[in-house]
C-alpha cells in the first residue's frame, strides 16, 4: 500500500470547506497528516468528528485511489453520516459511494458478514436483526409451542424460578447460557425446560429473527471459516479505516473487528475518549478500548477552564484538560441534608437566571443522574414524575403498543436521521403488525421492510401509494402535537385486509393499548420530564440519556448506585485520589466525567451537607462554590 502525503495546503483547503474560524493547532494538524494505524484519544467538545471530516476531504480529492481502492468510516450512530451529507456537499457523495463505506459497526458486521452467514447457515436473509424484538418475540415464541396463555402463567414464573430474565438467556455450542456462563437449573424440574429452550432458539433462527450479539456470533463464525477468502478482500478494498466514539465499542464488536482489520497491513485509525465508555445497564463492564500508540487532543472548545480543571480531576486517567477560556462562573456545588432533595431543582433555576443563562443562543438546561430510583436516593427523589421513556429517541425498538410507534421523536434524532426516522417507525409497526396476526410470505417467512413494500406495490399499487400519503400525513400531524392513532389504526385494518386477514386477539391488544393512548396525547411533565420554574425549563434525564449532548447548564445529581456517586469519589473531586480505585469507583468516575462534561457555561453538582463541610477547603482550593455564596440564603 501507498503511504499518501497530507500537506498543509491541502489542510488550509479543508478549513475553508469546513469553515473553520480560526485554523487547525498543531495537535490536530498532527492528526489529519498522521496515515499510519494510531488511537487519537480526544477530550470532550474537542471537535474530534470536525479534525477526522478534514481528513476524509482530503482523501476524497485524491479519489479514485490507487487500483481503485476506498476508505471505511464506522461508527455507533449515523451521526458521522449526516455530517459527511451536510457539511461536504459533493466531496460528501464521494465519499458515500462505492468502492468507499461509510455507516455504523452493526450495518457494516450485518451487510458483509452476518446475513450472508445466515443466508448459508440458515438458508434465508434475516427478517429482523434487534435485540428487543428478539427478546419479545421469544417469549411470544415459547408461549405459542408450549400452549401458556400468557407470561405471568408460564415462562415468567420459570425464569423467577431460576433467578434470569429473557435478555440474558443465549444458546452456544448446543448450551444454554445465563450471561457467560452455563445455565444452572435450580430444581430437578426445571431441566426438562433445557430443550424447551433450545427448541425456541432454533425457531427463532430458522424464521431469522436474531438479536444484535447473535449476529456478531453468526459473523464471527462466518469470518473464522472463511477468513482466507474474506479478509483478503477486506484489506485490499479498505487501505484507510477510521472508527469514531472507539469508546462506546463493546469487546465482542472490537476482536470482530480486530479480526477483519490488520493494522499491520492497512492504516486503521481509532477516535474515542475512553473516559466516557459507559454503559446502558447497570452492570460493571470494563472498558474494551484501551489505547496504544497515542495522539491526543487535550483542549475542549465546548467549555470554560474552571469547567475543564474540576472535570479533569475525576477522570480515571486525567487529560491535563483544559477549555477555551477563563469565566466568572464558578462550578457549583449545591448541598442537601438526610436525602432530602426536593428544593435542589429550584435552586438550579436560579442560578441559571442568577448568571442570565435564559438569554443565551442554545438554553439548553438538564439536570441527570445516574440511576432512576433507589430507596434511599434517584433522580425521583428530586422529581418524583421522572418517567424515563425510550420511545422518543429508540426509533427502530419493538414497542408493546401501537401508540409509542406513533409518538413524537426526539428533536436531535429528527436533525440525524430527518422524517426517515418516522417513515421507519411506521413501516416497523406494521411489520409487527402482520406478526402477531401471523401473517408470511409463500415461502413461510416473516415480512421484511422490502419484501412487504415489494407485495403490496405489486398487488396493490393503489393502496401502496394511498399508505405513503397517509404515513407522510402522520410525521405533520405528530409534529404539531395531534394524535394519529385513528388514523393508523385504519390503515393497519385496510392493510390486514388486503393481506386477507381480520385482526386477531394480539393485533387487538397492540392497537387499542389504553395506557398507550394516553401517552400519546398527554402534556404532563409526568412523561416530558420537564421541571418548569419561573419561566426556566429544566430537562430530567438519566446521564445514559445526554451521551454526546451540549447543554449550556448541567446539574449532576448525586443518587445511590451501591454507594453514593459523588461521595464515593470526593478524593477525585478535591485533587487526592486513593492509590488503589474502591468498589465502583471506576463506574462513578466515568459517569461523573460524562455528565460533568456536557455544559457549556454552568456546571453544578449534588453533595451531602457533611460531605461538602468535611472537605470544604479542598474543594475550594479546587475551584468548587458553594450555592449559597452565590445566592445567599439556603432555600
Amino acid at each position: 500500500m501507498s503511504m499518501l502525503t497530507i500537506t498543509h495546503e491541502d489542510i488550509e483547503k479543508a478549513e475553508r470547506i469546513l469553515n473553520i474560524p480560526n485554523e487547525f493547532d498543531k495537535q490536530r494538524r498532527d492528526i489529519i497528516q498522521c496515515m499510519e494505524s494510531r488511537d487519537i484519544v480526544a477530550c470532550p467538545g474537542s471537535g474530534k468528528t470536525t479534525v477526522l471530516l478534514a481528513k476524509l476531504i482530503i482523501l476524497a480529492s485524491r479519489m479514485p485511489l490507487d487500483n481503485n481502492k476506498g476508505i471505511c468510516v464506522l461508527t455507533h450512530t449515523n451521526v458521522a453520516i449526516d455530517e459527511i451529507r451536510d457539511r461536504l456537499g459533493d466531496m460528501g457523495s464521494i465519499l458515500l459511494s462505492y468502492p468507499n463505506y461509510i455507516g455504523t459497526i452493526q450495518s457494516f458486521v450485518d451487510r458483509y458478514l452476518a446475513i450472508p452467514a445466515c443466508i448459508k447457515y440458515y438458508g434465508l436473509k434475516p427478517v429482523i436483526i434487534d435485540t428487543d424484538a428478539f427478546n419479545a418475540q421469544f417469549i411470544k415464541t415459547f408461549s405459542s409451542i408450549y400452549k401458556y396463555k400468557g407470561w405471568e402463567e408460564g415462562f415468567r414464573a420459570f425464569c423467577d424460578r431460576n433467578y434470569v430474565n429473557v435478555s440474558e438467556i443465549s444458546l452456544k455450542d448446543n448450551c444454554i447460557y445465563k450471561g457467560k456462563k452455563l445455565f444452572e437449573f435450580k430444581k430437578e424440574a426445571d431441566k426438562k425446560y433445557d430443550d424447551k429452550l433450545k427448541k425456541v432458539f432454533r425457531t427463532l433462527s430458522n424464521q431469522g429473527i436474531l438479536r444484535y450479539e447473535m449476529a456478531f456470533e453468526l459473523a464471527t463464525k462466518y469470518l473464522s471459516e472463511y477468513k482466507n477468502e474474506l479478509k483478503p478482500i477486506f484489506e485490499n478494498r479498505f487501505p484507510f479505516v477510521f472508527i469514531d466514539e472507539m469508546q462506546d465499542t463493546t469487546t465482542i464488536q472490537m476482536e470482530l473487528l480486530d479480526k477483519v482489520f490488520n493494522k499491520n497491513k492497512i492504516s486503521i485509525q481509532r477516535f474515542g475518549d475512553p473516559e466516557q465508555a459507559i454503559y446502558d445497564d447497570d452492570s460493571h463492564q470494563e472498558t474494551a478500548w484501551i489505547p496504544c500508540n497515542k495522539l491526543t487532543i487535550s483542549d475542549s472548545k465546548r467549555f470554560n477552564n474552571n469547567i475543564a480543571r474540576v472535570a479533569d480531576c475525576i477522570a480515571v486517567s486525567p487529560h491535563n484538560m483544559s477549555g477555551v477560556e477563563d469565566s466568572i462562573i464558578p462550578p457549583i456545588i449545591i448541598t442537601y441534608a438526610n436525602n432530602d432533595v426536593k428544593e435542589v431543582l429550584q435552586i438550579f433555576a436560579r442560578l441559571i437566571m442568577h448568571f442570565n443563562l435564559q438569554y443565551e443562543e442554545k438554553p439548553v438546561f438538564k439536570a441527570v443522574g445516574m440511576r432512576k430510583s433507589h430507596d434511599k436516593l434517584g433522580i425521583t427523589h428530586y422529581y418524583p414524575l421522572f418517567n424515563k421513556i425510550n420511545s422518543k429517541t429508540n426509533v427502530n425498538g419493538d414497542f408493546s403498543c401501537l401508540s409509542i410507534y406513533l409518538s413524537k421523536l426526539d428533536a436531535e434524532i429528527l436533525k440525524k436521521q430527518g422524517c426517515k426516522a418516522y417513515y421507519d417507525r411506521f413501516i416497523n409497526a406494521i411489520l409487527k403488525t402482520l406478526r402477531l396476526a401471523g401473517i408470511k410470505t409463500n415461502e413461510g417467512k416473516y415480512y421484511a421492510k422490502s419484501t412487504f413494500l415489494k407485495t403490496l406495490k405489486e398487488n396493490d399499487e393503489r393502496l401502496y401509494y394511498g399508505m405513503h400519503k397517509i404515513l407522510a400525513r402522520c410525521i405533520l400531524l405528530i409534529e404539531t402535537g395531534k394524535n394519529v392513532l385513528p388514523y393508523f389504526r385504519r390503515l393497519l385494518i385496510i392493510i390486514l385486509k388486503r393481506f386477507g386477514c381480520v385482526p386477531n386477539v394480539d393485533v387487538l391488544d397492540f392497537i387499542n393499548n389504553i395506557f398507550a393512548a394516553a401517552f400519546i396525547t398527554s402534556k404532563s411533565d409526568i412523561l416530558h420530564n420537564i421541571y418548569e420554574f419561573n419561566g426556566i425549563s429544566i430537562e430530567i434525564d438519566t446521564v445514559h440519556g445526554v451521551k454526546s449532548q451540549t447543554h449550556c447548564a448541567t446539574l449532576y445529581m448525586e443518587t445511590v448506585f451501591h454507594e453514593y456517586t459523588v461521595e464515593n469519589i470526593i478524593g477525585y473531586f478535591i485533587g487526592k485520589p486513593p492509590k488503589k480505585h474502591k468498589l465502583r469507583a471506576v463506574d462513578h468516575l466515568k459517569i461523573a466525567y460524562v455528565a460533568m462534561t456536557r455544559p457549556r457555561k454552568l456546571l453544578c453538582v449534588t453533595m451531602k451537607e457533611e460531605v461538602f463541610e468535611k472537605y470544604k477547603k479542598a474543594l475550594q482550593l479546587k475551584g468548587w462554590v458553594n450555592y449559597n455564596e452565590i445566592l445567599h440564603d439556603k432555600s
